[in-house]
């Protein structure tokens, strides 16, 4: 991602306190080794997420094909 550790970490600590439950969670490292998983709110919150920006691109289309107009090429 191009994201240091403890960034990244930083990010997932805001979302989860964010939101009503949380959207990831975490296991510990050890022999068996540590992880990460999608809540089904996290899960929910990613589907809602690529919906709306579905939704978003399909709106702007005609705006877009104007604006791209007055672009040099």
């Amino acid at each position: 991602m191009g994201m240091a550790y403890m960034t990244a970490w930083k990010h997932v600590k805001i979302l989860n306190g964010r939101f009503r439950s949380p959207v990831v969670v975490s296991k510990r490292g050890g022999k068996a080794g540590g992880g990460a998983v999608l809540t089904k709110t996290g899960q929910r919150v990613v589907e809602l997420y690529h919906r709306m920006e579905a939704q978003s691109h399909a709106a702007i289309q005609e705006g877009f094909r104007e604006f791209q107009a007055l672009l040099k090429r």
